[in-house]
């Protein structure tokens, strides 16, 4: 009997850690307020990237071209594991989604400080891009000149 609970006590606790450890940790609920704002895809050398990215409470969020910052396309966000991942509900044409869909963004988070997201963005086809979100504002975004 005494080993029967054991064994009984035993699955329940792994069954409990491995639903528990599916769930977002501590980290990822920082960083995810963290990431409220605009943010600009940065190279190394500082020089900027399309698309601008606005991540807004309740996990939602619009990206879009600089040069074109009326033209918005929607998606959803997380950061789990440290992992962010936007999946968005119309796939755009620059994005290199990491489904099959093309509907899919997802990017392992290197580092996070208050204005700067180091992060590595996954593709299907198996290439990796690495770069810096840096915070910005909308001033900053419609700013066309080094385009």
């Amino acid at each position: 009997m005494k080993i029967r609970n054991f064994i009984i006590i035993t699955a329940i606790t792994l069954v409990s850690l491995t639903f528990n450890g599916c769930g977002k940790t501590d980290t990822d609920k920082e960083w995810e307020e963290t990431l409220i704002g605009y943010w600009i895809p940065q190279d190394e050398s500082g020089n900027k990237w399309d698309p601008c990215y606005l991540f807004k409470e309740g996990h939602r969020g619009e990206s879009f071209i600089r040069k074109h910052p009326d033209n918005r396309d929607e998606f959803g966000w997380e950061i789990k594991r440290k992992q962010l991942k936007t999946f968005y509900d119309k796939a755009p044409s620059y994005l290199i989604g990491y489904d099959k869909y093309n509907r899919q963004g997802v990017y392992k988070i290197k580092s996070v400080e208050q204005d700067k997201i180091k992060v590595i963005q996954m593709t299907s086809d198996g290439l990796q891009r690495e770069y810096f979100l840096v915070r910005g504002n909308i001033n900053d975004i419609e700013d066309n000149e080094d385009n």
